[in-house]
């Protein structure tokens, strides 16, 4: 994956494989977050609207702020990290992902 001129993902051919070509829903999330109430609704939402996602998950090392619930509500699993740090938070959300 690349960064389009807006700033996006975009992904790009690897492999002889165009991105068109790869199976639907193939793609698990890691979102770790900390206090992020202000903008992981809208990340999830973004997230969620690819084809090749097939779940989201955000992995919340100890928000006060309500990002969890707001995650939850924009179509997010989430859980709560084992260990404080983006590290551990995303060890967990690979142990954690189904695709």
């Amino acid at each position: 994956a690349g960064r389009g001129q807006d700033g996006g993902v975009r992904l790009v051919r690897r492999h002889g494989h165009p991105p068109s070509s790869l199976p639907n829903r193939m793609l698990s999330v890691i979102i770790p977050v900390l206090d992020e109430a202000r903008s992981i609704g809208d990340v999830v939402a973004f997230v969620r609207r690819s084809p090749l996602v097939g779940e989201v998950l955000v992995i919340d090392d100890g928000s006060i702020d309500g990002s969890a619930d707001i995650a939850a509500a924009a179509g997010a699993r989430v859980l709560t990290s084992s260990l404080l740090g983006k590290g551990a938070s995303m060890e967990d959300g690979v142990r954690a992902a189904q695709h």
